[in-house]
C-alpha cells in the first residue's frame, strides 16, 4: 500500500526472501520491519523498507532463533521481538530502540511460559497494555499474558469456562475500530 492508501497492483518479492514460517510485521518510527525464521539453524533475521519503498540489507537478531513465526510488536516507542524458541519450546522476547544497527538488541528475556505454535502479541493503545496469546503445549489451550509497562500478569486461559475449547494453531489478536454509527451509518 503507497502512502495515499492504494494498494500495488500486484506482489513484490522481497529479496533474499526464504522462510518455512509466517514472516512477522511491524511499523516503527516510520519504517516497515519484516522479520523471519531462515535457514536449519532457524535464526532470525529482518529488514527494514523506508518511505521511497526500498528495502534495507539484511540484518540478524543476535542469538535468536525460531522454528515458527517471528512476532514484532511496538510498545513504549521499543520494537519488540517475541518468540518461541528451540529447546523446549520456551517463550522468549528482545527488544529494541534502534533496530537498524543490530548489536543494540536486549538479551532475551523468559515469557516463563511455553507453546506448541508461534506467539501473538498486540498492544491496546487505549489503555497501553502488552497483550500475548500462545497456544498451549500440554493442553490445546489459548493462554494469554499481559504486560503494563510494569509488571506482568500470570498466564491464564482464555477459554477457562469451556473445558472443551481447543485450538491447533497460532491464536490471532487484532485492534479493530469502527467509525460509523450504531446502525452502521456514517
Amino acid at each position: 500500500m503507497d502512502t495515499a492508501g492504494t494498494w500495488s497492483a500486484s506482489w513484490t518479492t522481497i529479496v533474499g526472501s526464504f522462510t518455512s514460517y509466517r514472516p512477522g510485521l511491524a511499523v516503527f518510527n516510520s519504517k516497515l520491519y519484516y522479520f523471519e525464521s531462515v535457514g536449519t539453524t532457524h535464526a532470525l533475521r529482518y529488514k527494514s523498507m523506508n518511505d521511497a519503498g526500498m528495502w534495507s540489507s539484511w540484518s540478524s537478531v543476535p542469538t535468536g532463533s525460531t522454528n515458527a513465526g517471528p512476532s514484532p510488536v511496538v510498545y513504549n516507542d521499543t520494537l519488540w521481538l517475541v518468540v518461541k524458541g528451540l529447546a523446549g519450546s520456551k517463550l522468549w522476547y528482545a527488544t529494541t530502540t534502534t533496530p537498524d544497527t543490530a548489536a543494540t538488541w536486549s538479551s532475551w528475556t523468559s515469557l516463563a511460559g511455553s507453546s506448541a505454535s508461534a506467539p501473538s502479541v498486540v498492544v491496546v493503545p487505549e489503555t497501553n497494555v502488552l497483550h500475548i496469546a500462545v497456544r498451549g503445549n500440554s493442553l490445546p489451550k489459548t493462554w494469554h499474558r499481559t504486560y503494563n509497562g510494569t509488571t506482568w500478569s500470570a498466564w491464564e486461559a482464555m477459554d477457562a469456562q469451556d473445558p472443551d475449547a481447543q485450538t491447533t494453531d497460532t491464536p490471532v489478536m487484532n485492534i479493530f475500530y469502527w467509525f460509523g454509527g450504531q446502525d452502521g451509518a456514517q
